[in-house]
């Protein structure tokens, strides 16, 4: 798997990135301005940009140079790394979070990875990890259909239960605050195909908002976590 391949052949606006998007947006106004933001693993930036303006320093992290660039052209700060050694100094940012990252390593890395996303939060900040659920159906079924078929192209992934995501993050040093998920339907776009126009699609995820106990059926399953104080 090349991940350089991957982000150099974006072209839409996924259904799961408009969900995750309005999420984000929510997040942002319970920060204050000068809040620093880091997504460890931002992919093409679409996210992370959310929290760029009003004095926020908005950092996208990636080991893709072709996410990078992505990300810089949402002018957001881009930085070159990975989740195991984040270049950053303890307690520098008040969110940390990541959607699609720790689920492409074997324990323990996730959970190295997830100790490495607290380690840069300041005390009393959040931390957000958003991976594939494993009660996701329509999500399996998918996935198995891809690879019997030759055409999955994200590498090794594992998907998480609600219970297994809060055993990780707890494992990680951080206290859960919450839980949701994205994406209920299966996707009408992704990066590089589009069926139902951009439009329609909003129409939907707005609809979506309104469902009870979204981690137990979407497509992922959230945790929004703390970092007590000390």
């Amino acid at each position: 798997m090349n991940w350089d391949d991957i982000w150099r052949n974006k072209k839409y606006i996924t259904d799961f990135s408009l969900r995750w998007i309005d999420f984000l947006s929510r997040k942002k106004l319970g920060l204050m301005p000068g809040a620093k933001v880091l997504e460890a693993g931002c992919g093409s930036g679409e996210g992370v940009s959310i929290f760029s303006g009003e004095g926020r320093l908005a950092v996208g992290l990636d080991i893709s140079e072709e996410a990078l660039k992505l990300t810089v052209s949402h002018s957001v700060h881009g930085v070159r790394g990975d989740n195991f050694m984040l270049p950053f100094p303890d307690g520098t940012f008040d969110l940390v979070y990541n959607s699609g990252v720790i689920e492409h390593f074997k324990y323990p890395g996730n959970v190295r990875q997830i100790k490495e996303m607290a380690r840069v939060t300041k005390n009393g900040g959040e931390v957000i990890i958003n991976v594939p659920n494993s009660l996701c159906l329509w999500y399996l079924l998918a996935k198995a259909v891809l690879k019997i078929s030759g055409r999955w192209k994200f590498g090794y992934e594992e998907s998480y239960t609600p219970a297994r995501l809060s055993a990780a993050v707890r494992e990680g040093g951080l206290k859960i605050t919450g839980f949701t998920g994205f994406l209920a339907l299966p996707p009408f776009a992704t990066d590089d195909r589009e069926v139902l126009p951009l439009g329609l699609r909003r129409m939907l995820a707005s609809i979506e908002k309104a469902l009870p106990l979204k981690e137990y059926y979407c497509y992922s399953v959230c945790v929004s976590c703390k970092k007590d104080g000390i």
